[in-house]
């Protein structure tokens, strides 16, 4: 049974107690002609509508820099940062990455360190989908390597590799997952996947999370050699991790009865909690804490 949210009016406004980084968790709100962008706490206080999109565009793709204070995100096909306040309150107008090799990019994701670099996907047409970094007040991306073509990419918890899905040809439908060495350039494939609905890595250990709604799965990079491997996490739409990788926010599975945000434990035990109302929600993130190696390592 789901616990509802119980909010009288949906904020406009920061709550009067500000937590430092801002709300941990961003969604979007598709209803209506203009989607819109919020923040929030997990246990639901907080909430604030940090950016309201152009008319009949689509907002997806979201990214909290471990750290806070900033965000970044699809708008239709080009990838947007917004820095805003610990309050939630938008510090600034959003700025598009200057300096593109085409008009196309996608998949942003902060380096786990916190320093505010993005890795994204700049998609130029087949043959030359360019993966990029870019840190606000940069002149222009820097490119670190080309492929085929691709979906989806993201740091490793560490920031020693990057996870991405390659496209088999221009003729197949057949993705690969891949993980590239940052350092030496090296790349391993692990195998075909599909249906990346859901694309996060864990906070606690080098894993990754992928697949469709109804299978999400989770493949250990330490102890599993392929993706044949991986093991059944719960359903839903979008999965993240809290900080702590004990629990997960992620959108149900669409039904005539609404869908709702809502968080649950990782291991899948207890009820879920309601983060929204029913409604019209996209994509979503939970904030990561910034990654500090051991002493040592």
């Amino acid at each position: 049974m789901l616990r509802p949210l119980m909010i009288v009016t949906l904020l406009t406004a920061a709550a009067s107690a500000a937590e430092a980084g801002g709300p941990e968790i961003a969604y979007v709100k598709a209803a209506g002609s203009s989607p819109e962008l919020y923040l929030i706490n997990a246990d639901g206080t907080s909430l604030t509508k940090l950016y309201t999109a152009p008319r009949k565009t689509n907002l997806s793709s979201l990214d909290l820099k471990p750290g806070g204070n900033e965000v970044a995100f699809m708008e239709g096909l080009k990838v947007k940062i917004q820095k805003f306040q610990d309050n939630g309150q938008a510090n600034g107008v959003a700025s598009s990455i200057p300096a593109l090799p085409c008009s196309n990019s996608q998949s942003p994701d902060y380096h786990p360190s916190g320093d505010g670099t993005l890795v994204f996907i700049a998609a130029c047409g087949f043959g030359n989908f360019q993966v990029m970094t870019y840190k606000t007040g940069d002149a222009g991306p820097a490119p670190l390597f080309t492929v085929g073509a691709s979906n989806r990419i993201r740091w490793s918890r560490t920031g020693d590799y990057l996870y991405y899905d390659e496209a088999v040809s221009p003729t197949s439908a057949e993705m690969r997952l891949k993980r590239r060495n940052v350092a030496t350039g090296a790349v391993t494939d692990f195998g075909a996947i599909r249906d990346l609905n859901s694309f996060d890595v864990t906070r606690t250990g080098d894993r990754l999370l992928f697949g469709p709604p109804i299978a999400p799965r989770l493949l250990d990079f330490a102890t599993m050699n392929d993706v044949s491997e991986a093991t059944a996490l719960c359903e839903g739409n979008d999965i993240h991790f809290s900080p702590a990788d004990t629990q997960i926010v992620y959108l149900t599975p669409h039904s005539a009865k609404g869908d709702y945000i809502l968080i649950k434990s990782s291991n899948c035990s207890g009820s879920p909690f309601s983060l929204t109302g029913k409604g019209s929600w996209g994509m979503k993130d939970w904030r990561p804490d910034p990654y500090v190696a051991p002493i040592g390592e």
